[in-house]
């Protein structure tokens, strides 16, 4: 092992609260769960949740929760409401602001989102330490 690599997961020295957010973001950015999925995972998980966050990350997590209330996966019935691929994205900004508020000790396993300063924790060291979605 060298001095960058490390056995420890990514999201390791954030704040735990916080921390089962952003690996499951992370799944849905890197494609392991679906939209369907995340959305299946997500909204109880926050609507359960009775963390008192910074205003901050209270911002950033509860501006996702009105993307993903506003999912709708049938195309037929969309209108106005959000897509997968808008999910996704919106998914991947949220990942990249609570990396600016919670950002890991060790940037060694991070790479920079273009267009942006700070750093995210990469799919390679996301996949060997997240968990899969029925761990979750």
């Amino acid at each position: 092992m060298t001095a960058f690599e490390s056995d420890t997961p990514w999201w390791w020295t954030w704040d735990s609260s916080v921390a089962q957010y952003a690996v499951l973001l992370r799944l849905l950015v890197d494609g392991r769960v679906t939209a369907d999925e995340f959305e299946a995972l997500f909204l109880p998980l926050y609507k359960g949740d009775r963390t008192k966050w910074s205003e901050e990350i209270y911002e950033i997590l509860d501006q996702l929760f009105y993307t993903v209330d506003g999912y709708n996966r049938d195309p037929a019935l969309r209108d106005n409401d959000v897509d997968e691929k808008e999910l996704t994205s919106r998914a991947t900004l949220a990942l990249g602001e609570l990396g600016k508020v919670m950002p890991a000790s060790d940037t060694s396993d991070h790479e920079t989102i273009p267009g942006e300063r700070d750093t995210i924790p990469n799919a390679t060291s996301c996949l060997h330490s997240s968990p899969r979605v029925s761990d979750l």
